[in-house]
């Protein structure tokens, strides 16, 4: 599975890449290579104003030519890919009905 990750208004550390990384392996894994490509995104919708400011959109690619795509926000960019790896891992076993 290939996994992109990318930010808009703030970095993507080797940390957040470390941690989109692992969140997905931990949804995914069972899938194989049912799943060929995630893309992450992570955005500062506010910036400085505050609020529920992060989010996170998942896109991911499966073999049957389908895609599932998942939005969350939260306060937390980390709270946001936790709950987007979580409902992506749900999505995709309704999807390839696993």
């Amino acid at each position: 599975m290939e996994i992109e990750v990318r930010a808009m208004g703030m970095p993507v550390t080797e940390g957040m890449r470390a941690h989109v990384e692992r969140r997905l392996a931990f949804a995914l894994d069972r899938f194989g290579r049912r799943v060929a490509r995630v893309t992450v995104r992570v955005t500062d919708v506010n910036g400085p104003r505050g609020g529920p400011d992060k989010a996170c959109r998942v896109d991911a690619a499966l073999e049957n030519g389908r895609r599932v795509h998942i939005d969350e926000r939260d306060l937390d960019a980390y709270a946001a890919i936790d709950r987007a790896a979580h409902r992506l891992g749900h999505t995709v076993a309704r999807r390839l009905e696993c």
